[in-house]
């Protein structure tokens, strides 16, 4: 799909496909969530992927969840096809994980699937991170932990339409020619004739 933004509107659809644990920034994206709706826009939180009981309690004893619960979407499990169908009618593709050593030592597959379809992404403030998303033009990269830079960041993207289809294209450009397999490939294959010889 091609990712286009035309124009500027109050509907704003944020996106997250994965393992649904509070370390993956759920409460802080609802709080997140809930500044916008107090700012006058209209937010979509979508979530795919398994909410376990404890992370729902969670939810829903926010101080402010009625006020948001039509504004949280949790869709359960689906296949990576369907999801990513999804994903086209989506804005912004959020990957809030909370800072743990795992965490900032590797990627989440999901950073390289939301650049392929497109979509700009808001993340955590990792060195890692910070690289692949900032470092491409491809979103924008905050304190995992407080919901008033999640919130910033999301209408940075959202309200400068031109920012967020260069976010998108530089996303799926970097996807393609520094991250894709093919890309890797003859690297690899470089590597792989050295152990050899």
């Amino acid at each position: 799909k091609q990712f286009e933004k035309k124009q500027f509107n109050h509907n704003l659809n944020l996106y997250y496909i994965g393992i649904i644990l509070e370390n993956r920034g759920i409460l802080q994206i609802a709080e997140a969530v809930h500044l916008l709706k107090t700012e006058g826009y209209d937010p979509h939180f979508h979530c795919v992927g398994e909410l376990y009981s404890d992370l729902d309690r969670k939810i829903r004893s926010l101080p402010y969840y009625k006020e948001i619960s039509g504004n949280l979407h949790f869709y359960g499990r689906m296949n990576l096809e369907e999801g990513y169908k999804m994903a086209e009618k989506m804005d912004i593709g959020m990957c809030i994980i909370w800072r743990m050593k795992n965490s900032e030592e590797s990627y989440p597959t999901k950073l390289f699937e939301y650049m392929r379809v497109g979509l700009p992404i808001v993340t955590s403030n990792f060195k890692l991170y910070e690289e692949v998303v900032e470092g491409n033009g491809a979103g924008i990269c905050v304190n995992p932990m407080v919901a008033e830079e999640i919130k910033k960041a999301v209408l940075t993207i959202h309200t400068d339409v031109k920012k967020s289809e260069l976010m998108s294209k530089n996303g799926k450009m970097a996807v393609l020619e520094k991250y894709d397999w093919a890309s890797q490939k003859s690297l690899l294959m470089g590597v792989y004739r050295g152990l050899v010889h």
